[in-house]
């Protein structure tokens, strides 16, 4: 009987290692995609700024032609 239950204990143990291991690469999933989700947002934030800089350099252009 006191095998049988260091048996269970062992296997027991082990899953819960498992376990554990699992969360910790769901974790690391989740902390990529968060990097990812971050990335993509200063990409776009950055490339706004581009098209404001760039809009605002047509139109002076615009303005300055269209002047003369």
């Amino acid at each position: 009987m006191t095998m049988e239950f260091e048996d269970f204990r062992k296997k027991y143990e082990k899953a819960q290692e498992q376990a554990q291991r699992v969360r910790e690469v769901g974790k690391a999933s989740w902390v990529r995609e968060l990097e990812k989700m971050r990335k993509k947002a200063e990409d776009e934030e950055a490339n706004k700024d581009a098209l404001s800089y760039l809009k605002a350099g047509l139109a002076k252009l615009d303005h300055f032609f269209s002047g003369q």
